[in-house]
């Protein structure tokens, strides 16, 4: 095990170069988070449901059907990325995937459709999981990769305390979860971005070294 470990470390630094801790601090491929976008809706979904007229049980029946759903995209999602060693657009997909739900469940927040449109965020966010933390060590070894993981949950924490209020505020300055669920489908949007440039960087930077 240890000599896997040992031989997996020489690739990645033969290949993407070994980034010190300072490096992999400031470097901004591991700050991608979605977690915003998660906390608003693990937050202010079951409101949305309850709004639809349903008793506290109801309500909590129907929450758990979205959660389901996304578990079963998730294992779906991470067996599709193993199997084909891909992660960079299994991630974008989910992303952008989670972004169209939360437009869809803006659009029919009023209806039964909104459950199906609460599941499509759930596969994109849940998706997005396998896919994006194996990348952090694709490109960083040792003390780098302890430092950008523990900064990646660091971000995403913040992302998870400051989301909801963001979201609690345009809701209650709207008087509905419309817009709020268009902010949260932009935070999901803006991760895809940042996924599809700063992998982009991390793929030229390993052409480059391997042409050396």
């Amino acid at each position: 095990m240890e000599g896997e470990l040992h031989a997996e470390r020489l690739k990645v630094e033969s290949t993407c170069g070994r980034l010190t801790i300072l490096q992999a601090l400031t470097d901004r491929q591991p700050c991608l988070s979605s977690v915003t976008a998660s906390y608003g809706i693990v937050f202010f979904l079951p409101q949305i449901i309850k709004a639809l007229g349903h008793s506290n049980i109801i309500t909590g029946v129907l929450t758990a059907i979205p959660y389901t759903i996304g578990v079963i995209g998730l294992l779906l999602w991470g067996h599709s990325s193993d199997r084909r060693g891909e992660r960079r657009w299994h991630l974008i997909v989910a992303l952008l995937l989670s972004a169209i739900g939360f437009a869809a469940l803006s659009w029919f927040s009023t209806s039964y459709l909104a459950l199906a449109a609460m599941s499509i965020v759930a596969i994109g966010i849940y998706g997005s999981r396998p896919s994006f933390w194996p990348m952090p060590t694709m490109f960083l070894t040792g003390a780098a990769a302890a430092s950008g993981i523990a900064l990646i949950n660091s971000i995403g924490n913040l992302g998870g305390y400051v989301g909801p209020f963001i979201v609690g505020w345009i809701k209650e300055s709207t008087n509905s979860f419309d817009m709020a669920l268009y902010f949260l489908g932009l935070c999901a949007l803006i991760s895809a971005l940042i996924t599809f440039f700063a992998t982009g960087v991390l793929h030229g930077r390993t052409v480059r070294t391997s042409e050396r």
